[in-house]
């Protein structure tokens, strides 16, 4: 039966979060940026549309973001879009965890990110204008970001996506920008390790060194051991511009001055909250000018 659909709110969840203290904190810094992707409508990152769906299904605000922190969700997903269209039957079929499946998948068809034509499973519009789920990742992690803040400082976390500075001049732009008590955060987003070029970690220590912020992420989302060519990579980057070299191991690995580089196998919030934790202890034991 049909009901009236009740959407989530973003333009006015938007319009709060437009007025936090992100620009100040640019502003101390003495940065200026040349362009943000928008918190809660930018049209390249997958999001929820209904709290009560047309047939009448309701879900909370952050379901979506909910099933998305968890790491099998989102490679199910990734692996879904490359193979849409394709038979209902099909995700029925899939092995534990290789396709959407139960409420996960339930949601996808209520929201009409996916349509169900007869025996068929199509893109709907939403998902249509996705090349794939890197902006929706990195906006995953701002998001979790601001809202971390909650449980540590007591308030949001200014806190952006694709992030492109006028001042300083930098190449690229930054996946996920944050303002911590402690100072700047600057996180990597990559989806696919297969992907990942040494040109990638250069451009990614170029910008640690430049901007110095309080930590400095390059995250995978993979939930497998960081291939030992990635780490390399990492490492060749680091010793050529002179910065401190790189420890750890699987999936974890840091530097004296908090550059990090991470995967998602024990979620991405587990990963960061300790990058965090250890960038905080070096931080506070470094000696503070006079």
């Amino acid at each position: 039966m049909a009901s009236t659909p009740v959407p989530v709110p973003y333009e006015d969840q938007e319009a709060v979060i437009l007025g936090d203290s992100f620009a100040r904190e640019l502003a101390r810094y003495g940065w200026q940026v040349q362009q943000a992707r928008p918190p809660y409508t930018d049209p390249l990152v997958l999001r929820q549309r209904w709290l009560r769906c047309p047939n009448g299904s309701e879900y909370s605000h952050r379901q979506l973001y909910t099933f998305l922190l968890n790491t099998p969700c989102r490679h199910a997903l990734r692996r879904l879009l490359e193979r849409l269209p394709c038979l209902y039957g099909d995700l029925l079929a899939a092995g534990p965890g290789e396709l959407p499946g139960g409420p996960f998948l339930k949601l996808l068809i209520d929201q009409e990110l996916l349509l169900q034509q007869e025996i068929h499973l199509l893109a709907g519009p939403d998902l249509l204008r996705l090349h794939d789920l890197g902006h929706t990742f990195e906006w995953l992690v701002a998001e979790w970001l601001r809202l971390y803040g909650i449980a540590y400082y007591k308030r949001l976390v200014p806190v952006r996506h694709s992030v492109s500075l006028a001042a300083p001049a930098l190449p690229g732009d930054i996946d996920v920008l944050a303002f911590l008590d402690e100072g700047p955060v600057l996180v990597e987003c990559k989806t696919r390790t297969r992907t990942i070029e040494e040109a990638h970690f250069a451009r990614f220590v170029e910008r640690a060194r430049l901007l110095r912020p309080f930590a400095a992420i390059f995250l995978i989302d993979s939930e497998n051991p960081l291939p030992e060519e990635r780490v390399s990579q990492c490492a060749r980057a680091l010793q050529q511009t002179g910065a401190a070299p790189l420890h750890g191991s699987g999936g974890f690995y840091f530097t004296a001055e908090r550059i990090y580089l991470m995967n998602t196998s024990l979620s991405f919030q587990h990963r960061l909250t300790e990058a965090l934790a250890d960038a905080r202890r070096r931080w506070r034991g470094q000696p503070r000018a006079a």
